[in-house]
């Protein structure tokens, strides 16, 4: 304890200053790090549109994918592209890169919301793709959407699910 009472005042001060600044330090860096688009994305399947934006109901046979982005970052993003890829539980067991990837060219839009999209903070992107089309992928092994934009190297991706099945059994 001689080092702490040999410490004049000026050694205190300078002391604190010293890790007072290595603490806004860190505290930039993680603002660095967490700034910028943060996008969510959102996976449903077995969709069937009701109506459209002007209220008028739309006969809808084939079942579709929905998608919902949303940018939950501080700054702007532009989505531009919507895709799918598909492994089997062995190629996911081995973490083997998916051979190939489905891009959705045009997904089926409403509200007007076509790629590239720029998607602003706190903003939401809607689309949907026909789901006969990944049917098979989906009852095959694991099937993943994926979103890219330009805020980021890595894409946004999640496993889409298949809802189960309703049946509706009166005895």
């Amino acid at each position: 304890m001689k080092f702490l009472e040999s410490m004049t005042l000026t050694d205190w001060v300078a002391w604190w200053g010293a890790i007072l600044a290595t603490l806004v330090l860190i505290w930039d860096i993680i603002k660095w790090k967490t700034s910028g688009p943060n996008l969510k994305l959102s996976v449903l399947t077995d969709m069937i549109m009701a109506t459209t934006d002007t209220g008028v109901a739309v006969p809808q046979s084939e079942p579709m994918i929905a998608f919902e982005v949303v940018n939950r970052g501080t700054l702007p993003a532009t989505i531009t592209q919507v895709y799918f890829w598909h492994k089997n539980w062995w190629q996911r067991l081995l973490r083997i890169k998916p051979q190939v990837a489905h891009v959705v060219h045009k997904p089926e839009h409403f509200l007007d919301f076509r790629l590239p999209y720029p998607l602003e903070p706190g903003k939401i992107w809607q689309g949907r793709a026909i789901q006969n089309e990944y049917q098979s992928m989906l009852e095959q092994g694991y099937l993943y959407a994926c979103v890219l934009h330009s805020g980021r190297k890595k894409p946004v991706s999640t496993r889409v699910k298949m809802k189960p099945s309703i049946n509706n059994n009166s005895d």
